[in-house]
Protein backbone atom coordinates (compact mmCIF):
# COMPACT_ATOMS: atom_id res chain seq x y z
CA UNK A 1 0.00 0.00 0.00
CA UNK A 2 2.52 2.35 0.76
CA UNK A 3 4.70 1.90 -2.53
CA UNK A 4 2.11 3.34 -4.78
CA UNK A 5 1.85 6.83 -2.90
CA UNK A 6 5.46 6.91 -2.28
CA UNK A 7 5.79 6.19 -6.51
CA UNK A 8 3.18 9.17 -6.73
CA UNK A 9 5.02 11.45 -4.46
CA UNK A 10 8.34 10.74 -6.43
CA UNK A 11 6.50 11.27 -10.01
CA UNK A 12 4.78 14.96 -8.52
CA UNK A 13 8.45 15.59 -6.93
CA UNK A 14 10.54 15.65 -10.61
CA UNK A 15 7.25 16.80 -12.32
CA UNK A 16 7.06 20.32 -9.87
CA UNK A 17 11.32 20.21 -9.70
CA UNK A 18 11.66 20.40 -13.69
CA UNK A 19 9.06 22.65 -14.10
CA UNK A 20 10.41 25.47 -11.65
CA UNK A 21 13.19 24.50 -13.96
CA UNK A 22 11.09 25.87 -17.14
CA UNK A 23 9.07 28.24 -15.00
CA UNK A 24 12.67 30.07 -14.55
CA UNK A 25 13.57 29.87 -18.06
CA UNK A 26 10.69 32.12 -19.45
CA UNK A 27 11.31 35.46 -20.55
CA UNK A 28 8.34 38.08 -20.18
CA UNK A 29 7.59 39.85 -23.85
CA UNK A 30 6.47 43.06 -23.54
CA UNK A 31 3.84 45.49 -25.27
CA UNK A 32 4.33 45.62 -29.10
CA UNK A 33 2.51 48.52 -30.80
CA UNK A 34 2.66 46.90 -33.90
CA UNK A 35 0.14 44.15 -33.05
CA UNK A 36 -2.66 46.67 -33.19
CA UNK A 37 -1.83 47.34 -36.84
CA UNK A 38 -2.48 44.09 -38.03
CA UNK A 39 -5.81 44.19 -39.06
CA UNK A 40 -8.60 45.91 -38.82
CA UNK A 41 -10.69 44.10 -35.91
CA UNK A 42 -7.28 44.43 -33.72
CA UNK A 43 -7.31 48.37 -34.61
CA UNK A 44 -10.89 48.39 -33.84
CA UNK A 45 -10.32 47.89 -30.28
CA UNK A 46 -7.94 50.37 -29.75
CA UNK A 47 -10.48 53.13 -31.64
CA UNK A 48 -13.28 51.55 -29.01
CA UNK A 49 -11.02 52.65 -25.99
CA UNK A 50 -9.88 56.10 -27.31
CA UNK A 51 -13.60 57.04 -28.03
CA UNK A 52 -14.76 56.48 -25.27
CA UNK A 53 -12.27 57.42 -23.36
CA UNK A 54 -12.77 60.64 -24.82
CA UNK A 55 -16.86 60.30 -24.63
CA UNK A 56 -16.49 60.03 -20.90
CA UNK A 57 -13.93 62.85 -20.00
CA UNK A 58 -13.44 65.06 -23.00
CA UNK A 59 -16.23 65.15 -25.47
CA UNK A 60 -19.39 64.52 -23.33
CA UNK A 61 -22.34 65.82 -25.54
CA UNK A 62 -21.46 63.32 -28.97
CA UNK A 63 -24.11 60.68 -29.65
CA UNK A 64 -25.58 59.22 -32.25
CA UNK A 65 -24.10 59.65 -35.89
CA UNK A 66 -21.12 61.95 -33.88
CA UNK A 67 -19.89 59.22 -32.24
CA UNK A 68 -19.75 56.86 -35.54
CA UNK A 69 -18.21 60.07 -36.93
CA UNK A 70 -16.02 60.00 -34.45
CA UNK A 71 -14.33 56.66 -34.19
CA UNK A 72 -13.87 57.49 -38.07
CA UNK A 73 -11.25 60.59 -37.34
CA UNK A 74 -10.18 58.64 -34.29
CA UNK A 75 -9.75 55.33 -36.53
CA UNK A 76 -8.38 57.53 -39.76
CA UNK A 77 -5.71 59.58 -37.47
CA UNK A 78 -4.47 55.90 -35.78
CA UNK A 79 -4.34 54.41 -39.26
CA UNK A 80 -2.10 57.95 -40.74
CA UNK A 81 0.09 57.81 -37.42
CA UNK A 82 0.57 53.64 -38.04
CA UNK A 83 2.00 54.71 -41.53
CA UNK A 84 3.76 57.20 -40.69
CA UNK A 85 5.75 54.50 -38.35
CA UNK A 86 6.18 52.16 -40.72
CA UNK A 87 3.42 49.52 -39.60
CA UNK A 88 0.95 49.64 -42.44
CA UNK A 89 2.63 48.69 -45.71
CA UNK A 90 1.54 50.85 -48.74
CA UNK A 91 1.63 54.28 -47.58
CA UNK A 92 -0.77 56.93 -45.92
CA UNK A 93 -3.37 56.29 -48.12
CA UNK A 94 -3.59 52.50 -46.82
CA UNK A 95 -3.18 53.74 -43.06
CA UNK A 96 -6.09 55.85 -43.60
CA UNK A 97 -7.68 52.96 -45.50
CA UNK A 98 -7.18 50.45 -42.55
CA UNK A 99 -8.00 53.45 -40.08
CA UNK A 100 -11.32 54.23 -41.72
CA UNK A 101 -13.00 50.83 -41.72
CA UNK A 102 -11.34 50.15 -38.35
CA UNK A 103 -13.63 52.86 -37.12
CA UNK A 104 -16.54 51.93 -38.96
CA UNK A 105 -15.98 47.87 -37.27
CA UNK A 106 -15.66 49.71 -33.77
CA UNK A 107 -18.47 51.92 -34.15
CA UNK A 108 -21.03 49.64 -35.46
CA UNK A 109 -21.54 51.81 -37.97
CA UNK A 110 -21.95 49.29 -40.66
CA UNK A 111 -24.86 48.41 -39.18
CA UNK A 112 -26.48 51.93 -38.22
CA UNK A 113 -26.05 52.24 -42.26
CA UNK A 114 -27.92 49.17 -43.15
CA UNK A 115 -30.26 49.81 -40.45
CA UNK A 116 -31.40 53.56 -42.07
CA UNK A 117 -31.63 51.66 -45.37
CA UNK A 118 -33.40 49.12 -45.24
CA UNK A 119 -35.75 50.79 -42.69
CA UNK A 120 -39.26 49.56 -43.92
CA UNK A 121 -42.44 48.62 -42.35
CA UNK A 122 -42.43 45.23 -40.78
CA UNK A 123 -46.39 43.94 -41.44
CA UNK A 124 -45.80 44.71 -45.34
CA UNK A 125 -43.16 41.87 -45.06
CA UNK A 126 -45.03 39.63 -43.21
CA UNK A 127 -48.24 40.26 -45.62
CA UNK A 128 -45.82 39.71 -48.78
CA UNK A 129 -44.75 36.22 -47.24
CA UNK A 130 -48.26 34.97 -46.22
CA UNK A 131 -50.00 35.99 -49.21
Amino acid sequence: MRKPIQFILALFTLGFLFGVAFAQEAVTSGFDLASLFIDAASLAVAVVAIVAFLREHLIKSVQGIGVVLLSLGVGAGLGLAGSALGYVDGGALAGVGLGLSAGLLASGGWDAITGALAKRDPKSGAARLEG
